[in-house]
């Protein structure tokens, strides 16, 4: 092991078990956790709108869940998804109901 590796080595062991900083473990803060979610379940929901199918629906859900549980600020987002599917000439595929249940459970 090179020198700088053993200090970073060190340094690390020092940081995991320091029992001051053991305690700021479970302050998560919420703004990266619903960017990171929310991100996640936007590119998912593309996903399914370019090709449906139960599988995507279900991921873009769970993501949909995710964010939610994140910050309830985006309980509203799979109701608006359903919505823009029921616009006329919106989407050029029509939803069939097993997606829809797919993305709202």
């Amino acid at each position: 092991m090179t020198r700088s590796r053993g200090w970073a080595f060190g340094g690390a062991i020092f940081l995991a078990v320091n029992p001051l900083l053991v305690t700021r473990v479970v302050f998560v803060l919420q703004e990266p956790t619903l960017l990171l979610f929310t991100t996640l379940a936007a590119w998912l929901s593309i996903r399914l709108v370019k090709a449906l199918s139960p599988g995507r629906a279900a991921l873009a859900g769970a993501a949909w869940g995710l964010a939610t549980l994140a910050k309830t600020v985006t309980g509203f987002a799979p109701f608006l998804l359903l919505g823009m599917g029921l616009l006329p000439g919106r989407w050029r595929v029509s939803w069939r109901g097993w997606e829809a249940a797919a993305l709202l459970v």
